[in-house]
């Protein structure tokens, strides 16, 4: 007779950490899509602010990750897949910068510069690959490359001037 008490308590035991590891998986799957309506509600607002559509930009957001490190992060895949610069159909690329919810500042950088800057800064430090290259992000599934901010404007500077585009006097 105890030995079948015993039994029973272990299998209620089982089915209660299985309800409160569902319930844990819900929670997490609440938060993760009111995170992503928040995104987007910001996307278009950003939009806006630049007077483009939607669809001509890319925007990501760095939370507070910036201040720490002093560099820009480019999600380029995620779960082994591209994403972010590598899979964007986007004119233009915002990063902006965030101190928990409220916005710091943005950049907003054409792609095709920006694929330039993050080619030659990757160029440049080949020898600093598993430095510079990481993966971060939720699970640690998004592979990005981190380059200092002040040397993400020196390239963009570099780039700009070498293409002509930006007059210098």
């Amino acid at each position: 007779m105890a030995t079948s008490f015993k039994i029973k308590a272990v299998e209620e035991l089982r089915k209660a950490k299985q309800i409160e590891r569902e319930a844990e998986a819900m929670a997490h799957a609440q938060s993760v899509a009111a995170k992503y309506a928040k995104n987007v509600a910001n996307e278009k607002r950003i939009a806006d602010i630049l007077g483009l559509g939607e669809d001509k930009i890319e925007i990501k957001t760095e939370y507070n990750f910036w201040q720490k490190s002093g560099n820009l992060c480019i999600e380029l895949e995620s779960y082994k897949k591209p994403s972010g610069l590598k899979s964007t159909k986007a004119k233009y690329w915002v990063q902006s910068f965030n101190s928990g919810e409220t916005i710091i500042g943005l950049t907003v950088v054409p792609v095709n510069i920006l694929k330039k800057i993050v080619s030659k800064f990757l160029l440049k430090n080949k020898k600093r690959k598993h430095e510079i290259i990481r993966m971060l992000g939720d699970n640690n599934a998004s592979k990005c490359v981190l380059i200092p901010m002040t040397e993400f404007i020196d390239l963009w500077r570099s780039i700009e001037i070498k293409n002509k585009t930006t007059k210098v006097n």
